[in-house]
């Protein structure tokens, strides 16, 4: 689906999640997408024949309040399990940021969005018990969205420069839908744990954004332009996967997927500073064709166990920009393998190895050569010739369960990272304005990371357990970026860069059980400043705290929640390159959310377990925009 993960998220009652996993580095078994593994959510399941649901509704109160509710329905007779999921999200949100620039040519830039969106989500579907040994299961996702947006983007030049000062407001509209259509098969063979499972998926999605953008200079009057955007994205997947144990101590499995990408996107523009045509008015086309097969072999032998895997993947990708004006293909075959190999001294010390080649491909909006923001001094697009990222990753873990269920787990890794997909900026050579700057997307030369992390669960006892863990990297890092040349105002020059820098995370979850219940929770969150080859990301952290109590047979649950009580969570940094800078970037990170969930029903429903499956192209990480 090409929902936002966030939002779909929103939708999921918390109680109806069992447990979320964490796989740091996944098994051929799994697309080989995101250099840093995947999320597996699991939800609850059982098998009871009848009529159960919930109810959630939330409202997060920041500077103004917003709500997000969602009705979950099952109902199972027979053989047949019908199940359906109505949500909503609304409400306002606001960010604001300073950019700050130095040197001969000083200025202030001031930039401040208010977004005010509303979505809805609707799911339907079934579950048809064919018999104890075949189950078919179909549903759809139908979700819609609208809404708007201020943004205003102010620059103030420093008393006796040469340059005016620049106001800047744009006013946006857009509207959109995301539907998913989704067809699901499982067989059971009558050796037990061998199983045959098919699964496809379609989902067409459209984006319309309507903009008005306002900017002055000086005492000039406001000049007006719009820009129209049209995003359409349709994807259709197929997946065949075969589970075979051949005896207690040896598995098999094996698999396939087709996965079909079409990407299209419409820009108009009436801006008559955009003095070529060809990019006033633009049609920009990203296609992507998957095919992969995948084998996994798993054997224990004593203390001993081990598994190999292997998946096979052809792409092929396809940017077109107006018809044939700049194109770009790629078509290459790639072998990804794992394998993993884990020795349990007794049954609470076990140390692993594991061994897994990885891919991180450019996402739609970090390809198209389409602007997706832009102020006065300031144009981000995409960079249709960015290259897939590969990273080829070696881990080594050890874990030790004690008390009980308590538990502590130590690693260390070391991952070569080709061509690695970073956000670059530089000088706008379109314009007559030596100030103007692009931020888009580029691949760096090989980098190399390297660190350890330590994880923990403490149960300290009945009413209090923790969950620490730290977590520190070494990173290398080279490409290429624009800086002045030397004694010049107006002339940039690109040059090598290499940097060897450091990070470190920590992070602290607390859970205090006042009585059965009542569970209060505190979380702390520490992200160290990192030095990169463009900019140094400065040092990020929060606290947050939490209640929830449970009723009428716990049937009813309040939840309570302080995000970022103190109000310390911000994006900041500083550069060098093109030229001395330094902004500062917050959103609405400090809030208050009361939220309930209610569940009717006697029965429950077993719907059919799917393997999760994420396109994990690389998106645009957070930060300033």
């Amino acid at each position: 689906t090409n929902i936002d993960p966030a939002q779909l998220l929103k939708q999921i009652p918390a109680t109806s999640i069992k447990k979320i996993e964490l796989i740091t580095n996944p098994s051929a078994k799994y697309n080989p997408e995101g250099m840093s593994g995947i999320i597996n959510i699991v939800l609850h399941k059982n098998s009871n024949d009848g009529f159960n649901g919930s109810f959630n509704s939330g409202i997060t109160f920041g500077e103004v309040p917003k709500f997000n509710n969602s009705l979950d329905m099952n109902y199972r007779t027979g053989k047949v399990n019908f199940f359906t999921t109505l949500g909503s999200n609304f409400g306002e949100r606001f960010n604001n940021g300073r950019v700050s620039r130095f040197g001969s040519i000083e200025s202030k830039q001031f930039v401040d969005v208010v977004n005010d969106n509303e979505s809805a989500l609707g799911k339907l579907g079934m579950d048809y018990y064919i018999n104890d040994k075949n189950t078919l299961s179909i549903y759809t996702n139908q979700n819609y969205s609208k809404g708007d947006a201020v943004i205003g983007a102010n620059t103030i030049y420093a008393p006796g420069s040469a340059s005016e000062d620049i106001f800047f407001q744009s006013n946006l509209d857009g509207d959109g839908y995301n539907n998913s259509y989704n067809l699901a098969f499982k067989h059971l063979f009558d050796k037990e744990g061998a199983t045959l499972d098919f699964e496809a998926n379609f989902n067409d999605s459209k984006d319309t954004q309507n903009v008005l953008y306002n900017s002055s200079i000086g005492d000039v009057p406001a000049q007006s332009y719009t820009d129209n955007l049209v995003d359409k994205r349709q994807n259709a997947t197929a997946n065949l996967d075969y589970v075979n144990p051949l005896n207690e101590k040896t598995s098999f499995e094996a698999g396939a997927e087709a996965r079909i990408i079409r990407s299209d996107n419409d820009y108009n523009s009436t801006n008559q500073l955009i003095t070529n045509p060809l990019l006033r008015n633009s049609v920009y086309s990203y296609d992507m064709d998957i095919y992969s097969a995948y084998v996994t072999f798993g054997q224990k032998l004593g203390k001993f166990s081990y598994q190999l895997g292997a998946r096979f993947e052809s792409y092929k990708v396809k940017a077109n920009f107006n018809e044939g004006d700049i194109t770009f293909d790629d078509d290459y075959i790639t072998l990804y393998p794992s394998a993993y190999l884990t020795y349990s001294l007794n049954e609470k010390n076990m140390f692993q190895m594991s061994y897994s080649r990885r891919v991180d491909r450019p996402s739609l909006d970090q390809t198209k050569p389409v602007r997706e923001f832009s102020t006065p001094l300031f144009t981000a697009l995409g960079n249709p010739e960015l290259e897939p990222q590969f990273t080829n990753s070696i881990e080594l873990n050890y874990t030790n369960m004690f008390g009980k269920g308590s538990s502590v787990t130590a690693g260390v890794f070391y991952r070569i990272i080709n061509n690695e997909i970073n956000r670059v900026l530089y000088p706008d050579e379109t314009t007559d304005n030596t100030q103007d700057q692009i931020m888009s997307y580029d691949n760096f030369d090989n980098n190399t990371a390297y660190g350890f992390e330590v994880s923990a669960n403490y149960k300290i006892n009945k009413w209090l357990d923790i969950q620490p863990a730290i977590d520190f990297s070494g990173i290398s890092q080279q490409g290429l970026v624009s800086r002045l040349a030397p004694g010049s105002d107006t002339d940039y020059e690109f040059v090598s860069r290499k940097i060897d820098a450091n990070a470190f995370n920590a992070r602290l979850n607390s859970n205090f059980k006042v009585t059965q219940n009542f569970t209060l929770n505190l979380f702390g969150f520490y992200r160290g400043p990192v030095n990169g080859i463009q900019n140094n990301s400065w040092e990020m952290y929060k606290i947050d705290s939490g209640a929830r109590y449970t009723l009428l047979d716990n049937n009813l649950t309040l939840s309570l929640r302080f995000n970022d009580m103190f109000n310390t969570m911000r994006y900041a940094f500083d550069s060098s390159t093109p030229f001395r800078q330094r902004g500062e970037f917050t959103w609405e990170s400090r809030t208050v959310y009361f939220g309930l969930n209610y569940r009717f029903g006697g029965g429950k429903n077993k719907a059919l377990q799917r393997k999760q499956r994420d396109n994990n192209t690389k998106e645009s990480q957070g930060g300033m925009f």
